[in-house]
């Protein structure tokens, strides 16, 4: 009698290690760097047919020493889906507008400066603190 094959221990190991060692774990890092702060302005714009959120920081420069700043830019389709973008302009207009402090991603690679200024990646809006 034929019993039905049962993966072992080490089969499943073995197709762990394979799915770590060629996940996109395994790509190039970006460095990056998170920063929590207050928003002074949030602009959208359009230049050349590409849409711009571009938002103005209380602080400290943050970014890539090529292009550290307190004005930072993203181009919207370099954010993610129509949702996630919507999502981040909502949150960083009401961040603004009710003096909430947020959290910004912003990577360090140089290569990522628009315009001699850094660039954001995200941005979520913190609770507030008791």
């Amino acid at each position: 009698m034929d019993r039905p094959m049962r993966p072992t221990l080490c089969a499943l190991a073995a197709v762990t290690l394979l799915g770590v060692i060629g996940s996109p774990l395994s790509a190039a890092y970006v460095p990056r760097q998170v920063v929590m702060t207050a928003l002074n302005e949030v602009q959208r714009g359009n230049v050349g047919g590409r849409e711009f959120l571009t938002l103005s920081i209380d602080g400290l420069s943050v970014g890539p020493l090529a292009c550290r700043g307190t004005v930072l830019t993203a181009d919207t389709s370099r954010l993610g889906d129509a949702p996630r973008r919507e999502r981040i302009e909502t949150a960083a207009l009401s961040a603004m507008l009710n003096a909430e402090s947020v959290t910004i991603t912003v990577p360090l690679d140089e290569l990522q400066c628009v315009d001699g200024k850094p660039t954001f990646t995200d941005l979520w809006v913190l609770p507030p603190m008791p």
